[in-house]
């Protein structure tokens, strides 16, 4: 099907088959987006474009001996790396440094993907630029990556840019849906993305996670510091689990909120149902407040048990402090 099969990245695929029917051909691109949304796959179908013998209006024929081996992942010149434990090392470039400049075996171009390309040393990132900066004859390279921040400069420059974007939930459930699969957990929490829903859905029971947490915002209304700090220490133990749970807060206090502002049932988020009514708007918006810098905190290497037990601490005194002054008032 070639980029038919490619869902809710129509700008990307757009990009792509216009370069293809054009003929003007990047020596290098970088697929930038969050994990789960369709780089890898689209990567395989340009490159698939690439080689094909027969392309059509940028699209590959999917029935050409070229087509059909890059299909079973045994084409000779199509090859991928990928990150060996948790970093893409310089032996890993150097084998690629010994390929890319002998002459393609059947395809027109010669293609390279790199998976994770933010996961590559510094040793590894210099030398692939020297490839970049003189880069071999018929041979593209395709590299993938969550966050451009992260990669050199120096490599980003000699890139063409090829931005991948979050899901829409409609798509998701569609793609879901093809799958076979039942969506378990709101569409939501996998933040756009087919892969980070998938994993989700194998790793945690959402009714028992909401449960959790309901008695987790129990304990910060009434319990004292001791389980607070046995909170913190609970939560820091997974980090992936972490920010689920820390978006699922946030969203009950969100549906408190417009429970108590407007009445309306049809604008919750369905997990207001696991926690105590909230008649005190100021509660919610002070707690969203403090939620809304947690993600902040997280991208940086920073202290997480000392972020966690400040963040609970200061959620259970906004409880405290706001329900003194009503109580007061």
């Amino acid at each position: 099907m070639g980029f038919k099969e490619i869902k809710g990245q129509e700008r990307a695929v757009a990009q792509l088959k216009a370069a293809l029917t054009s003929g003007r051909i990047s020596h290098a691109y970088l697929f930038y987006g969050p994990e789960g949304i369709g780089k890898a796959k689209t990567a395989r179908i340009f490159a698939r474009a690439l080689t094909c013998e027969n392309p059509l209006e940028g699209e590959p024929c999917e029935v050409c001996s070229n087509c059909r081996k890059a299909n079973s992942g045994n084409h000779p010149d199509i090859r991928e790396v990928s990150p060996d434990g948790t970093s893409l090392k310089i032996s890993q470039i150097r084998n690629l440094q010994s390929e890319v400049y002998l002459k393609c075996y059947e395809g027109r171009f010669k293609v390279i993907i790199v998976h994770d390309a933010q996961l590559l040393t510094i040793e590894a990132a210099n030398s692939l630029l020297k490839v970049l900066e003189e880069p071999p004859e018929r041979t593209i390279f395709i590299l993938l990556a969550q966050d451009v921040q992260n990669l050199p400069d120096t490599i980003r420059s000699r890139c063409l840019h090829i931005q991948f974007s979050p899901l829409d939930q409609g798509v998701i459930s569609e793609i879901l849906a093809e799958q076979g699969v039942a969506a378990k957990i709101p569409l939501s929490l996998g933040q756009g993305s087919v892969g980070k829903t998938l994993k989700l859905m194998e790793r945690i029971d959402y009714q028992q996670l909401l449960l959790n947490i309901s008695h987790l915002i129990g304990d910060l209304k009434r319990a004292g510091y001791r389980e607070i700090f046995a909170w913190a220490e609970s939560l820091e133990k997974d980090r992936e689990l972490l920010k689920v749970t820390l978006e699922l807060i946030a969203n009950m206090y969100r549906d408190k909120l417009v429970r108590c502002t407007t009445g309306k049932e049809e604008l919750l988020w369905g997990t207001d149902e696991f926690v105590e009514k909230e008649d005190n708007p100021q509660i919610c918006l002070a707690i969203l407040e403090e939620m809304n810098k947690v993600p902040l905190y997280l991208k940086h290497n920073v202290n997480l048990r000392l972020v966690l037990e400040m963040l609970l601490i200061k959620l259970k005194n906004i409880e405290r402090e706001e329900r003194r002054i009503d109580s007061i008032g």
